[in-house]
């Protein structure tokens, strides 16, 4: 009996084996590398870009900007002040901008000046009436506030004091330490506008009295 259950189990393992071999062939045969399965249902992968197109998304070559062209006070015609850009450009004689800073306003900086005190920056035509070097924040150019048609509106609304000493001016070089507070990233002023010192020091170099000073809302 043990010999014939020792017979059967060879003979089962004999007639297997070719089996075995014709499935493995058979797997040989239909196997396929990962890659060449997915290729074969592209909607699971995208596509790599060609070459072409992504030299197309690459960031154009942009050429540097060139130097700052030099300019002298006779090449000023006059000064445009835009406040919700908070930037002041020095134009031209034929209306070109030459230069533009960024400024500080008034605390209060949105609609005109009204009053004294009030903390705004006035709109309107202007012209610049005196310069003080010894000004207390660094170096001044004074502004015609208020003008003859500031005086007949204040007047309208029943204001007595319209304000005035409105400049272009610098940062209080004492306070340099404070620069936080004296900076054109916040409105820090009564109602002047505020450039840097080394803008200040340019913009003096260049802007004489009579100078037409145009302020936008």
């Amino acid at each position: 009996m043990k010999k014939f259950i020792v017979m059967a189990l060879i003979a089962a393992l004999i007639f297997s084996l070719p089996c075995q071999a014709a499935d493995q062939g058979d797997r040989t045969q239909n196997y396929k590398p990962a890659e060449y399965a997915l290729a074969d249902i592209p909607s699971l992968l995208p596509l790599p870009k060609p070459k072409a197109a992504q030299q197309d998304l690459a960031p154009k070559y942009v050429a540097p900007k060139s130097a700052l062209a030099p300019i002298t006070p006779d090449s000023v015609g006059s000064i445009k002040i835009v406040k919700y850009r908070r930037e002041m450009s020095l134009l031209d004689k034929s209306g070109n901008v030459i230069r533009t800073y960024k400024i500080a306003l008034g605390q209060n900086p949105v609609g005109n000046k009204i009053r004294e005190g009030d903390g705004r920056t006035p709109e309107g035509s202007y012209t610049i009436t005196y310069r003080n070097p010894n000004s207390e924040y660094f170096r001044s150019i004074k502004i015609s506030y208020p003008s003859p048609s500031d005086l007949a509106r204040t007047r309208k609304l029943g204001v007595k004091n319209p304000g005035g000493d409105i400049f272009i001016h610098g940062t209080p070089p004492e306070k340099s330490w404070m620069f936080w507070r004296y900076t054109n990233l916040r409105d820090w002023t009564h109602g002047c506008v505020a450039l840097s010192n080394k803008d200040m020091t340019e913009v003096w170099n260049l802007i004489n009295e009579g100078t037409p000073v145009v302020i936008k809302p």
